[in-house]
């Protein structure tokens, strides 16, 4: 009978080290993520804590979504199984990873695995960030995951950060050339990061600044800090002051300006990222 087999996998960082568990399954050796399978009227997050418990002993958070399978995947162990496997972060307290039990080389099961060469076994070590690569892994939808979150991390964090996806301190903001003497320090985004899912960026637009109206294909939040700044929506005129933020949504007419005899300072978000391709002015 032709079935799903439906999976539940955590990803745990704890100082820069992703934690694999080491397998021998049905006498053949597996390097994948901590996880199992999900059982009848379990969801999938209370599915992942009992298996973490389980097989490692720790009491984790199941946090933020990471990934589903998208693809076809049939089971290494029946041909009769499709494998949907589910992905999360998870976290867990210092003091309960301090009492893990782990490994340096990968596979040693101290000798169980010879003494009793039917049962499965598992032990688990932490890896580097810097030696993880998706080839490590040896099941294929944990190899997608792997390609997934290093392909989240900024391209400048790849040698300055120790974590996958964690965090990035950006340091070096892109400053984009402009000839009407707006300061744009881009901290996020496809020019300074390479980034296209949002950006982050600081502006100052000098006291007379305006530019043309547009019609963006981005969602903008803009946050005053100093100074006030002008913004024209579908007609609409509105003074934002500062202290005060605003959302304008994509597809918006939208125009920015600053009519006022002092400097606005203030940073925009775009969601997707800005892009010049995405944000259709009107010609000047």
């Amino acid at each position: 009978m032709n079935e799903f087999n439906v999976r539940v996998y955590g990803v745990l960082i704890h100082q820069g080290k992703l934690l694999v568990s080491d397998e021998y399954i049905k006498g053949a050796f597996y390097t994948k993520l901590p996880g199992g399978g999900l059982e009848l009227g379990e969801g999938t997050r209370d599915c992942l804590k009992r298996e973490f418990k389980e097989e490692t002993g720790l009491e984790v958070e199941v946090g933020q979504h990471l990934y589903t399978t998208d693809f076809y995947q049939m089971s290494a162990f029946s041909a009769n199984q499709q494998i949907i496997s589910i992905y999360y972060w998870v976290h867990c307290s210092d003091a309960a990873i301090m009492s893990l039990k782990t490994h340096t080389a990968p596979f040693d099961f101290e000798g169980a695995e010879k003494k009793n060469p039917e049962q499965d076994i598992e032990s688990f070590r932490w890896l580097t960030w810097d030696k993880v690569t998706p080839e490590i892994m040896s099941l294929p939808i944990d190899q997608k995951v792997m390609e997934l979150i290093v392909s989240q991390r900024p391209v400048a964090a790849q040698t300055l950060s120790s974590q996958p996806a964690a965090y990035f301190v950006q340091k070096s903001p892109f400053v984009v050339p402009t000839e009407d003497g707006k300061l744009i320090e881009e901290h996020f985004g496809i020019a300074a990061t390479k980034g296209e899912g949002v950006s982050v960026a600081h502006m100052v637009a000098p006291a007379g600044w305006a530019e043309p109206a547009q019609w963006p294909q981005f969602d903008e939040w803009t946050l005053i800090s100093s100074g006030k700044k002008c913004v024209e929506i579908n007609g609409e005129q509105l003074i934002l002051e500062a202290g005060q933020s605003i959302w304008v949504s994509k597809g918006a007419k939208v125009r920015y300006s600053n009519p006022f005899d002092e400097p606005c300072d203030y940073w925009s978000v775009c969601l997707p990222a800005f892009s010049p391709n995405l944000v259709h002015r009107e010609p000047s």
